[in-house]
Order: C-alpha cells, then structure tokens, then sequence
C-alpha cells in the first residue's frame, strides 16, 4: 500500500504527481493507491481523476482532523510519499520515519533538506529516502520519483529494513540534551532554508 497524504484538491500538494509515479511503476506490479486528505465534498471526482491518472483504481478519503487515524494510516502504508514542493516541514513524513515506514521526500521541504543537507544522517541512509533535485532543477523530474518507488516496491524487506535504520538514526541524532539541540536547530535550519528559497 502507498500512501500520499495532503490536501488532493490541490495538484501543487501532490496528489497528481504520487498518482503518476504509480502509473509509471507499471501495471505488473500491485500497487494499492491511498490518497488521504481530499475536501468531502471532492472525495468522488479526485477518485475519478486521480484513478484515470494513476491507471488504477485509487482510494481516496477524506480530510479528518483526526490525527490518530492519520498516523494508523501511515502505520499501516508499505510506503509513503510527500512530493509537495510547497510543503515546509513534511510531518507526514516524520510521521512515517518514527514508525519505521518507507518514505520517498524531496529535497525540497524541510525533512528532506535536513536528512540530506545537515550532515547528521548517514547519507547512505538518506540517499534512499530523499529524492534530490540535480543542479539547476527547480523540481525533481516524474521518473526519479518513479525510479525511487519501484525501488521500494522490488525489494520491501530492504526498504523496510532501512526505514528502521533511518529512524534509529535520526532517534540517535536526538538523543542527547546537546545533540537535541544542535539537530533540532539543524531542522529549523533546513526548514528555513525552504522558506527562503519560495
């Protein structure tokens, strides 16, 4: 099961974009689409575009406030994907990595700038989580996401294996009274960053 969680009535949050990469993993693979967050109101018609794009059937649920069921979700995913651009942290993405989840970010939201940027996650760790832009790309093409995905999707004992190792490793960077506050000044560094570069 994928997850993207994010407002879907807005194609800037993601939605799209995580329906594309499913379609492009091809339909020899079982992939189960889980989109949650859309308006009630756009529940049926997301389904139906977001379906077409996909090319299979997606489920999508409405926005909840909440939060426990949101987490259960993410829990429950083989793996999450925050593609949004305009997302400044990615909480759902720290969601997925406390629960040892599989999680495609970019590197363009604070998570994905911290993993990759602070020097405090082993980068072998991060290279298989955070999806990166190549120098002078303002986004990250379709099929490096794609490429990410059916990585994940080839092999899930070894996704879910490093999803473990990531979050032991961001645990670690926190650990510590000092480390605490040296990595949490890191994050809202990276989240910064983020702002600043909109």
């Amino acid at each position: 099961m994928v997850v993207y969680s994010g407002r879907s009535d807005l194609m800037q949050h993601g939605a799209h974009e995580s329906a594309l990469m499913v379609r492009g993993v091809g339909p020899e693979r079982a992939v189960r689409m889980v989109v949650n967050g859309a308006p009630p109101e756009t529940v049926r018609a997301a389904r139906r575009l977001l379906s077409q794009v996909a090319g299979r059937a997606v489920e999508v649920r409405a926005y909840s406030t909440d939060k426990r069921a949101q987490r259960e979700l993410v829990r429950a995913a083989d793996l999450v994907i925050v593609p949004a651009r305009a997302e400044n942290v990615g909480l759902t993405a720290l969601d997925a990595i406390v629960a040892d989840v599989p999680v495609l970010v970019p590197d363009t939201c604070g998570v994905g700038n911290f993993l990759a940027g602070s020097g405090r996650i082993d980068p072998r760790l991060a290279e298989h989580s955070v999806i990166r832009r190549a120098e002078g790309e303002a986004a990250v093409p379709i099929e490096r996401w794609v490429a990410g995905l059916a990585a994940v999707l080839d092999d899930p004992r070894a996704a879910r294996r490093r999803a473990v190792e990531l979050r032991e490793a961001v645990v670690t960077a926190l650990r510590t009274l000092q480390s605490a506050g040296q990595s949490a000044g890191d994050l809202i560094k990276s989240i910064m960053t983020v702002r600043e570069e909109k």
